[in-house]
């Protein structure tokens, strides 16, 4: 599962920038208002501010919560 950063200037408080990502929902189309969709040279998500023309499509995502973990795994002795 891949996940997309926020675009920078899309309206999430700050402190949850970082807990918030995107992930595609398998919807390829014009986004409609209030939709999220991925756009960009470096894929980022955007949200629609009015419905797309329906010629302009993208892949539409939707907004979900993550956790960083960090593990530590034991390979072996040296």
């Amino acid at each position: 599962m891949k996940f997309y950063e926020i675009a920078e200037g899309e309206k999430l408080p700050m402190f949850q920038r970082h807990n918030i990502k995107a992930i595609k929902i398998n919807e390829f189309r014009a986004p409609k208002s209030g939709e999220w969709y991925i756009s960009g040279a470096i894929p980022e998500a955007y949200i629609a501010h009015s419905n797309y023309d329906p010629k302009n499509k993208y892949a539409i995502v939707k907004l979900v919560k993550t956790k960083k973990v960090i593990t530590t795994m034991y390979e072996g002795d040296l």
